[in-house]
């Protein structure tokens, strides 16, 4: 990797091999590279949803499974978030400047953002150190660690792809109609940008959704009781329409109504009675 960017500046600032038809092919290129990360991350996302949204009695048939803890997303997570949108504020600081011509704008943007990328690199190093379960503990674990691991492995990758871009900008590499190199960089900044949404909404909000400051039990009470109201609701719907098609009289309907009106009230309250005793 070190090498082709070294190879791609040479050949495109001192040689002046990178003719517009040149561009357009690296500028398709990193296009189809993004999209190629995009897949990638998609199957993350996939094998988490899987596990999320119908979880297996090895899981405990819950989700986070039980004994698992998940970090509250309104810690570090939401920090993480805060610091990752401003960079890519900054980096397309940097590039409305770089068109404008303000070179010394162009370095304090991706100072910035080369400095907010290392932060939110010690604030995820920070984050592991703090989680009560490991990659081994669950599909919640795994997925975790794997899709938010991949994802600072970018990050990484990305503040490194700056920070080249950075010298490169000090040295005058850089013109207002000459560099693909800066656009690919912001380009890229902007993907683990929007990644880093996805995963904050999908593993950390949604992921650990009743959780945060309440116990597993109480948390899920309520959801409980609003699913098994909906059940006995499909249960009175079902019974309602079997005395249209096949009782004759409308006293036997009307029973019947009037029984599975009854068993989902009973239903409800003893369900909601339960869970309020617990």
């Amino acid at each position: 990797m070190i090498q082709w960017w070294r190879d791609v500046t040479r050949e495109g600032t001192f040689q002046g091999f990178h003719t517009s038809k040149t561009t357009k092919g690296l500028q398709m290129g990193m296009v189809l590279f993004i999209v190629s990360e995009v897949c990638f991350f998609f199957a993350f996302f996939w094998a988490f949803f899987h596990s999320s949204l119908a979880p297996t009695i090895e899981l405990g048939n819950m989700w986070p499974p039980k004994g698992v803890n998940p970090l509250s997303p309104w810690g570090i997570p939401l920090l993480n978030t805060m610091v990752l949108l401003s960079s890519g504020v900054t980096v397309t600081w940097a590039h409305h400047s770089l068109l404008a011509i303000n070179h010394k704008e162009v370095l304090i943007g991706l100072i910035a953002t080369v400095a907010l990328g290392l932060y939110f690199t010690f604030l995820q190093a920070s984050e592991y150190l703090e989680t009560s379960f490991s990659i081994s503990d669950s599909a919640y674990g795994t997925t975790f660690f794997v899709a938010t691991g991949f994802h600072g492995l970018h990050v990484i990758i990305g503040t490194t792809f700056l920070f080249i871009c950075l010298i490169r900008a000090q040295k005058m590499h850089f013109t207002q109609s000459h560099h693909f190199g800066f656009e690919a960089a912001a380009w890229y900044w902007h993907f683990v940008d929007v990644v880093w949404l996805f995963l904050f909404i999908s593993i950390y909000w949604w992921g650990s959704y009743g959780f945060t400051n309440l116990h597993h039990n109480n948390s899920q009470s309520f959801t409980s009781f609003f699913m098994h109201c909906i059940k006995s609701w499909i249960l009175h719907i079902n019974s309602t329409e079997g005395p249209i098609l096949y009782s004759n009289t409308e006293g036997t309907q009307q029973n019947q109504n009037n029984s599975s009106t009854s068993t989902i009230s009973w239903r409800c309250q003893t369900f909601h009675k339960s869970e309020h005793n617990n």
